[in-house]
């Protein structure tokens, strides 16, 4: 249950940084699917480190 709130807020994050970027759903889903992947490896993510990887992934995808 727990990890649901954390991949709901995973979720809203990236959209949240991707939605003044005019990003595809599909670069979203991408973003999110690896952050949430990355996230599951480590139990210490707070929020700026959660910003972070986004923020990497992003410039990573965009151009995909």
């Amino acid at each position: 249950f727990i990890v649901l709130d954390e991949s709901v807020s995973i979720s809203q994050m990236v959209k949240s940084y991707c939605a003044d970027k005019k990003s595809t759903p599909r670069l979203i889903a991408k973003i999110t699917d690896r952050v949430e992947r990355i996230i599951a490896e480590d139990d210490d993510a707070d929020g700026e480190y959660i910003k972070g990887l986004i923020e990497i992934e992003y410039e990573r995808n965009k151009k995909l």
